[in-house]
């Protein structure tokens, strides 16, 4: 079986695209054992993940994820960065509109040039209650947990169905908040769980962001929008951001009408090739 493929990356997630819009898609079977072999970094391809695209049931495009593992996952909005500059650049859709299904859910996205694609990613809920979060003056949005007997405010926000930690370091030593990261990820367990996210802020309009996968799937859109959320209510920033991630740059803006978050990044293509495999 030869498989033609691209692999794209948003904001250093790297995912693997294989087309079969107009060919027979492999079966169930073939794609966990697809996505295991193709996204080994040795030996296959390397990637975090693998995007089939598909026809859709009323648009023209549906997409599935595979994990490394061989899973089938759930949406990362990287995923359809990724896919749907895939889908404009190659002339799969006929406006400036990307219509994208995963699941049971339709996604939108919206060209802004050749480069430039930007996604409405939802609402912030606050972290296990599920009540919508908006920002009000003078509210604590902190928690505060204890890591080797230091003591941490955290912002915990849920956005996009997953749960973060947001912290703002007063030093951003990147070898300490590593560590930090993984006590962190080890001493919280179900629905305490959540991916910390450290932030700098440099200016009212600019911050950036690092955050480490600690085994887990990270989906940086939703992070970065996380840490976006975080530093309004904390009093940092405005509601619109330049923000630094990976070496990328993301604008966001938090509107203060819809309460919803809005994404404008670059989607790049890595390399491309066929691969063969006798599956």
């Amino acid at each position: 079986m030869d498989i033609n493929f691209y692999k794209i990356q948003f904001a250093k997630n790297d995912l693997i695209v294989a087309n079969f819009l107009h060919s027979p898609p492999p079966g169930e079977e073939e794609k966990q054992q697809l996505s295991y072999i193709m996204c080994k970094r040795h030996s296959g391809i390397g990637g975090n993940g693998l995007i089939f695209l598909l026809p859709g049931k009323n648009h023209t495009l549906k997409i599935e994820l595979f994990r490394p593992s061989g899973e089938k996952d759930s949406l990362l909005f990287d995923g359809l960065f990724c896919s749907g500059r895939f889908a404009f650049d190659f002339g799969l859709v006929e406006n400036e509109t990307i219509t994208i299904e995963s699941g049971e859910s339709t996604y939108k996205l919206t060209v802004i040039d050749s480069n430039n694609l930007q996604i409405n990613i939802g609402k912030p809920f606050f972290m296990n209650s599920g009540e919508e979060l908006k920002e009000e003056p003078d509210k604590d949005y902190n928690t505060i947990i204890a890591v080797e007997n230091k003591r941490y405010a955290i912002t915990p926000i849920q956005l996009a169905g997953r749960n973060f930690g947001i912290h703002f370091p007063g030093e951003f030593n990147k070898n300490t908040l590593k560590d930090l990261s993984l006590s962190i990820t080890e001493m919280t367990k179900g629905e305490e769980s959540f991916q910390p996210v450290f932030s700098q802020i440099f200016s009212r309009e600019e911050m950036s962001t690092t955050v480490w996968m600690n085994k887990k799937r990270i989906d940086f859109c939703s992070a970065a929008g996380a840490a976006c959320i975080a530093s309004v209510i904390n009093g940092f920033s405005e509601r619109e951001v330049l923000l630094h991630m990976n070496g990328e740059d993301l604008f966001i803006q938090w509107n203060n009408y819809t309460n919803n978050l809005l994404v404008t990044g670059t989607p790049k293509y890595v390399f491309a090739g066929t691969y063969y495999t006798e599956i």
